[in-house]
């Protein structure tokens, strides 16, 4: 930002942070010019706001009744609806863990895991795990497909760093 000093830096909710290096003085920080400028809304609410010690302050989340909630939602959740929700977040941690392989940026590649991603997002996961067995077999195959895949397509990145065109076309002619 204009004006503002090279040892801070500009957050993306607007707060100047001081650098690491900076002195002292400056570690407390400040608001950014668009979040100082009076008629912004969190001027005016932050003003008018009286000043409550945080020990007098309505927690705004309660820690007890949701651990109990939470508690009480896993004795009563049937296995099966457990089991599918587990698969589901596996899942997705998988296709997550390789759309960020180097290899991922193989065009094709790219392209294979974004309809994986996509053809997952469209499922109902809250369904009973024997309803959806085969739509996750389906999954775990298509998933062990695509790390072969993406382990391939990472090796090529390494043997041919320059090479886009060269390392999609050796991946797609290896399906």
């Amino acid at each position: 930002m204009a004006g503002d000093d090279s040892a801070a830096a500009v957050t993306s909710v607007g707060i100047t942070e001081a650098a690491p290096t900076a002195p002292e003085s400056q570690l407390r920080g400040r608001l950014s010019l668009r979040m100082s400028s009076p008629d912004n809304i969190w001027q005016q609410l932050w003003s008018s706001a009286a000043a409550v010690p945080v020990s007098k302050q309505t927690p705004l989340f309660d820690h007890q009744k949701e651990a109990e909630r939470v508690l009480d939602d896993l004795q009563n959740i049937p296995p099966s609806a457990l089991l599918s929700q587990l698969c589901a977040v596996a899942l997705m941690n998988t296709t997550f863990i390789l759309s960020h392989c180097e290899g991922a940026n193989v065009p094709s590649v790219k392209e294979d895991l974004t309809q994986l991603h996509r053809s997952m997002r469209s499922l109902d996961f809250k369904s009973d795990f024997a309803e959806l067995e085969p739509v996750y077999t389906a999954l775990a195959t298509e998933l062990t497909r695509m790390e072969t895949v993406c382990a391939r397509a990472t090796s090529l990145t390494y043997y041919f760093p320059a090479c886009r065109r060269l390392q999609d076309e050796l991946v797609v002619s290896a399906w």
